[in-house]
């Protein structure tokens, strides 16, 4: 019996709208040695019945249905210790792909450590294709060419669909999805990290549905308060030690964090949000950790738009209880957090 070449890996949550288009575009695929795992994080609603019917009546089919919701990240490291393909990729159940999308990668690829593909960006009515430069590089400089050439465009590099990732790479380097903020581009960064050889491919079948009313897939609780200094300071480390590998100048930490910024100062918003209805002393003991993050002294240097810098006496120097007081009128009143 012929290995597996590929395992494709979609978690799924509350998918019952989407995952049918999603799975009939894969059962469409030109190329046909893969697997397809469909991991179930405890939906609420009929999608394990949906899938589990799928895995009935097609063989290559397999369905994981977990107890514990515990996010996409967990998910997608669920499906990665069921595969057995040589390349592993991963499919959102709200997307879907075009018949020759996995033949496009999979054809001629020549053992390469990662593929990746162009992809459409939008929803059913309006779709943007991204596509990067045809690129084969089995040295440092033409996978160095290949990360600039990737990393000028956000849709490419910071999502884990779109590509195709050696499973062995994966096994040897631990590489796997952290539940945090951000684990999709921390995950790319770290597998980019231990590559010797890249194929882009200048051909988009990949269909990613931006506009979602419903999401379908479970991000986990509290993720909002947890871990953002993590991510941040995971990412900056990971991209410094891409850079030092092609002999790139290290992270303009001032550019870096006029970028990522806005990001620190969504956890406040998140924290004063009515939506996680988050008692006084619990916002307190937030607002304390949030303070305590190196991101505050960086902020603090920042001059954002007077909608942001309003905020910075009450975020950063008033006494925390003084502080919540005021933000609790000002995200009530001003900023309307829902």
């Amino acid at each position: 019996m012929a290995s597996t070449e590929l395992s494709v890996i979609i978690p799924v949550y509350n998918a019952s709208g989407t995952i049918e288009r999603c799975v009939n575009s894969i059962l469409n695929q030109s190329f046909q040695n893969f697997e397809l795992i469909l991991v179930n994080d405890c939906s609420k609603d009929n999608t394990l019945e949906v899938i589990q019917n799928y895995s009935e009546n097609h063989g290559f089919i397999h369905v994981l249905n977990l107890t514990i919701n515990k996010g996409v990240a967990n998910a997608r490291n669920e499906g990665m210790g069921m595969a057995k393909g040589k390349y592993v990729t991963f499919i959102d159940a709200d997307d879907f792909v075009h018949p020759d999308y996995f033949n496009s990668a999979m054809e001629n690829h020549e053992n390469f450590d990662l593929l990746i593909t162009g992809l459409d960006v939008g929803n059913l009515d309006n779709f943007e294709t991204h596509l990067p430069k045809p690129i084969s590089a089995e040295d440092s400089l033409g996978i160095r060419d290949a990360y600039e050439m990737l990393s000028s465009n956000k849709q490419l590099m910071w999502g884990p669909y779109n590509k195709f990732y050696l499973k062995e790479l994966l096994l040897k380097h631990r590489i796997f999805f952290e539940n945090y903020f951000g684990e999709d581009t921390i995950f790319v960064l770290k597998y980019f990290y231990g590559i010797n050889s890249i194929k882009c491919i200048d051909y988009s079948g990949y269909f990613y549905i931006r506009d979602q009313t419903v999401k379908t897939i479970s991000r986990g609780s509290d993720r909002p308060f947890k871990s953002l200094d993590k991510f941040l300071s995971t990412k900056v480390e990971v991209l410094n030690k891409i850079n030092g590998k092609f002999n790139m100048a290290p992270i303009d930490m001032e550019d870096f964090s006029d970028k990522h910024l806005l990001i620190y100062l969504a956890r406040f918003f998140a924290v004063y949000s009515k939506k996680y209805k988050i008692d006084r002393g619990h916002r307190k003991v937030l607002v304390k950790k949030l303070r305590s993050e190196k991101w505050t002294e960086l902020y603090a240097k920042s001059n954002f738009n007077r909608k942001y810098n309003l905020l910075k006496p009450l975020i950063l120097k008033l006494p925390v209880g003084i502080a919540d007081f005021f933000l609790v009128i000002l995200f009530n009143q001003v900023y309307r957090t829902k």
